[in-house]
């Protein structure tokens, strides 16, 4: 197995719910 010369496709963060950023505003 070859070295890839550019790293491994990241995976997107999980899908993380807004609540925690945002105060329960939307509700």
């Amino acid at each position: 197995m070859r070295p890839t010369k550019r790293p491994p496709p990241l995976r997107p963060p999980p899908r993380i719910a807004p609540r925690w950023c945002w105060p329960s505003a939307t509700a």
